[in-house]
């Protein structure tokens, strides 16, 4: 498998889903002293999602042994040449497996893009 293009880091899928978990239950006990912040993380399936109010955001997709994960901040100058823009995505997922460009395509970008129809 030839990824020389693709951005992956080798990291244990395991520790970072039971770390997103731990965190999932800490926020769960703050969200009761703090409410207006219950928005800042949650999970959708096998998504598990953050955000805050400052327009950062970013999903982690977990599926079989596959994780894909991508941010997002609307403060970045960067941004306007990068969101929605296919040929972007598709340089930035050159070269990755069939498998990952799909979930990302279809799980994970699909919390960070304003029009999630625009055709990857």
């Amino acid at each position: 498998m030839n990824n020389k293009n693709c951005n992956r880091l080798e990291i244990d899928l395991i520790k970072l889903m039971e770390g997103c978990f731990l965190f999932s239950i800490a926020h769960a006990i703050m969200v009761s002293k703090y409410p207006m912040l219950s928005f800042e993380h949650s999970w959708d399936n096998f998504n598990y999602n953050i955000q805050d109010i400052s327009g950062k955001r970013g999903t982690i997709t977990f599926y079989n042994n596959y994780c894909v994960a991508a941010f997002r901040n609307e403060e970045n100058y960067r941004m306007k040449d990068v969101i929605n823009n296919c040929e972007y995505l598709e340089k930035y997922f050159y070269n990755c497996e069939v498998e990952i460009f799909k979930l990302a395509k279809n799980e994970t970008l699909q919390y960070l893009l304003d029009d999630t129809n625009y055709g990857i």
